[in-house]
């Protein structure tokens, strides 16, 4: 089977959606602590990279294999939700 094809940029409404929010909550919860990549002057993108890390690190699954921030980074970004 083949998995639908995912851009590795996401848009605010995409990056909302990929992490099952509203694009009003996604502003107030995630993009405080995702910066976005600013692709043009009016365009910018989530990383689904970085989204995957923020999610990992609220649901308490950060680990140092292959997290580009550290444990320490994650808990302070989080306010002690990655904390385990």
């Amino acid at each position: 089977m083949t998995e639908a094809w995912i851009p590795r940029g996401l848009r605010l409404e995409q990056a909302a959606t990929y992490v099952g929010l509203s694009a009003t909550t996604f502003l107030a919860q995630v993009a405080p602590d995702v910066p976005p990549v600013r692709l043009t002057v009016k365009r910018k993108v989530w990383l689904r990279d970085d989204l995957d890390r923020w999610l990992d690190a609220r649901a308490g699954r950060v680990s140092s294999a292959g997290a580009s921030r550290s444990q320490d980074e994650y808990e302070k970004m989080m306010g002690g939700y990655g904390a385990r």
